[in-house]
């Protein structure tokens, strides 16, 4: 009855590890595996992409340092992974890191880009997704609007 109780017990902490809390943080013996946050990043991309008028041509600058594993999400799209801030007014999106850039990145997109939202990459990282000002919606924000975002606990770092 013991052993049958104990592998009921270690079954169920398997799969619960494994298929339900994979990236919660909480448990001990988790890899830092990508947020489901970012499943909403790509999705807006993909609108974005499509709100442009250019689709699968739209063109995603990540110039975050962190960025694995964007390259599998972001293929069907002209995306190029630089890893650090460049100029660009063209893109039709940018991807950057969450307060390690906030101030360069102010800097040099508040004149083209607007900031469209904040989106967890795995925990402690969090990408900000900026969008020419031509294809924003309305309710997008002035880049300097990043200053004020608040992290909400178990969703964002």
């Amino acid at each position: 009855v013991l052993g049958i109780v104990g592998a009921l017990t270690l079954s169920y902490q398997t799969y619960s590890l494994n298929f339900v809390r994979y990236d919660d943080e909480d448990m001990p013996y988790v890899y830092a595996h990508t947020r489901r946050g970012l499943l909403d990043l790509v999705s807006e991309v993909g609108r974005y992409a499509e709100k442009s008028g250019k689709g699968k041509d739209a063109t995603v600058e990540v110039v975050s340092p962190d960025y694995w594993p964007l390259t599998w999400y972001f293929a069907p799209y002209k995306a190029n992974f630089h890893g650090t801030l460049i100029d660009s007014n063209t893109a039709e999106m940018i991807v950057a890191k969450k307060t390690d850039q906030d101030a360069e990145m102010i800097r040099r997109y508040s004149p083209h880009y607007k900031y469209a939202g904040v989106y967890p990459l795995r925990p402690g990282v969090n990408l900000v997704l900026l969008v020419r000002k031509d294809i924003a919606d309305p309710d997008d924000q002035e880049i300097n609007k990043i200053l004020e975002y608040k992290v909400i606990p178990g969703v964002t770092s």
